[in-house]
């Protein structure tokens, strides 16, 4: 399985909303262009972010996914950096919640990769780490805030409120 395919069925089991891969094509689909600008406007409308969880429990994944949509967000999540890396060329999002500790990819990597495919984007470390030293890291490498796990609804305020833009 893909990872695209595997963020779907994540996204599935947890009720989110995936939007469909493009269709290649040499023209540009005047209708995606349009139901991309009505989704933007309704997002801001709304005051919803497009949320993106890359965590590979799915168990906290799921958790986090419950918090962030009882606050009104879009949220849709991954178990990988590749699967991050690979919806966010799809999904429009304003935030991620990235998982220090990732199969396969170095999570400052993801964070330094996340960044410079999104133009703006709040992206939270989570880890149980909590010195001076790996924060800075994390910052140096394009996070916006950390968030020490475990953590409850306060501390996730806290951490949305940090890296909103």
């Amino acid at each position: 399985m893909d990872e695209i395919q595997e963020a779907e069925r994540v996204a599935f089991e947890r009720n989110t909303v995936v939007p469909p891969p493009p269709v290649p094509s040499d023209e540009p689909d005047e209708h995606e262009a349009v139901a991309q600008a009505l989704s933007t406007e309704i997002r801001l409308e709304s005051g919803t972010l497009g949320v993106l969880i890359v965590e590979p429990d799915p168990d906290l994944q799921s958790k986090l996914a419950s918090m962030l949509r009882e606050r009104g967000h879009c949220v849709v999540g991954t178990s990988s950096g590749d699967g991050a890396l690979a919806l966010v060329e799809q999904w429009p999002v304003e935030m991620v919640f990235v998982e220090h500790d990732l199969p396969r990819l170095d999570p400052f990597d993801v964070i330094r990769r996340l960044n410079a495919a999104c133009d703006s984007v709040g992206i939270v470390l989570m880890s149980e780490k909590t010195s001076p030293e790996f924060r800075a890291a994390a910052i140096r490498a394009g996070a916006t805030t950390t968030l020490q796990k475990p953590f409850d609804v306060n501390a996730l305020g806290d951490a949305l409120d940090a890296a909103e833009f």
